[in-house]
């Protein structure tokens, strides 16, 4: 959770606003997800991050949101499910959006990214999000596709532009638990093996972390003694 603080006088150079609905028709979810992320009372933002079930279309949900707030940028993802400020949803046509309000952000997306790909692609997206930003990036959200990819290598990509310090915080597509194709939308594009990033300067950002998910471990625990990339390669060896 991205937590706004404030600087004295000056106040905090970036808000949030979020919500999160069900509903099959994309037009309608997208426009009670803006109703309730409009009741913080931050007007309209300026960058929204769109998790969406799989049974969305993504492309369309991020017309929707651009026909609602013209002018916006929308970076989305496909998920199995989604955590809002109303709780979770696990349904197909669950949606969340995270709205970002003010000055202090930069964007950078990359295409193109494999396994074998990460650590260059890592670079790229984090040189992109420094070269558009006027302050060193503090902070960055991080969304990338779901299949065929090596999260170490594409967070050491970025630790070797923005530092070892850096915070990053973020989650991978998912597709139907095929694991054959996930997809992101940015604006009015859908793409595959893509990731895209958001760089955060404001200094009075601090993040709360807390991790949860809907299974139920089974069995014993196994330990993974050799990998290659991102392929297990051996279990308890």
């Amino acid at each position: 959770m991205l937590m706004p603080g404030t600087r004295g006088d000056q106040g905090a150079m970036l808000v949030f606003s979020s919500g999160n609905t069900r509903s099959v028709n994309a037009r309608r979810a997208v426009q009670e997800a803006l109703e309730l992320a409009a009741s913080a009372g931050h007007g309209t933002p300026g960058l929204v991050l769109l998790h969406a079930g799989f049974g969305h279309d993504l492309l369309r949900l991020s017309q929707e949101l651009q026909r609602e707030c013209p002018g916006i940028r929308v970076l989305g993802t496909s998920c199995a499910g989604v955590v809002g400020r109303d709780g979770p949803g696990e349904s197909m046509h669950d949606i969340a959006l995270m709205g970002i309000h003010g000055e202090g952000y930069s964007i950078s997306h990359v295409a193109g990214l494999v396994g074998s790909s990460c650590l260059a692609k890592g670079r790229e997206l984090a040189l992109g999000l420094q070269a558009a930003a006027p302050h060193p990036v503090r902070m960055v959200v991080l969304v990338a596709c779901g299949c065929d990819l090596a999260n170490d290598s594409l967070i050491a990509g970025i630790e070797s532009v923005l530092g070892p310090d850096v915070v990053i915080v973020g989650a991978t597509s998912s597709d139907p638990m095929r694991g054959s194709a996930t997809f992101q939308v940015i604006d009015d594009r859908l793409v595959q093996q893509a990731a895209f990033a958001v760089g955060l300067w404001d200094p009075s950002l601090s993040v709360a972390s807390h991790a949860s998910h809907g299974f139920v471990a089974i069995e014993a625990p196994l330990l993974v003694t050799r990998a290659r990339e991102n392929r297990i390669e051996e279990l308890d060896g």
